[in-house]
């Protein structure tokens, strides 16, 4: 899981994610990449070696019908079970109080490495 710096104001996370790891540099190449419909179009400006991304009703008609195949969806399901444990990281590291509240604190660098240590507690926490 990577834990990027800090963005002030409304940031799309695909739009992070581009300037994290500019579409230019082949940064997947070799991995697989699990990620949710908030990244739409990663296919096709990266490069990977297996891209894992459930599957989006289309928008239809009224009238029409737009549900899933039985094969997407059971595919949505195996995506949707593997997705649990990073959404569990996620959760432990919201568990610090400080990362839930409002901080009044302005200083971006210090803030970044709050989030550093609340991210370090959680990993510390899971380990046997």
């Amino acid at each position: 899981m990577y834990v990027s710096k800090l963005y002030t104001g409304t940031v799309n996370d695909y739009a992070m994610l581009k300037r994290e790891f500019p579409p230019a540099v082949h940064w997947f190449e070799n991995k697989e990449v699990r990620i949710d419909l908030g990244f739409q179009g990663f296919a096709t400006e990266y490069r990977c070696q297996r891209v894992r991304i459930p599957h989006k009703r289309k928008r239809v008609a009224k009238g029409s019908c737009n549900k899933l195949t039985p094969e997407q969806v059971a595919y949505n399901k195996e995506v949707a079970s593997e997705r649990v444990v990073i959404e569990h990281c996620i959760g432990r590291v919201k568990h610090m109080r400080f990362i839930q509240q409002t901080i009044r604190i302005h200083r971006l660098n210090f803030l970044n490495q709050l989030v550093r240590i609340a991210t370090a507690l959680a990993n510390f926490k899971t380990q046997p």
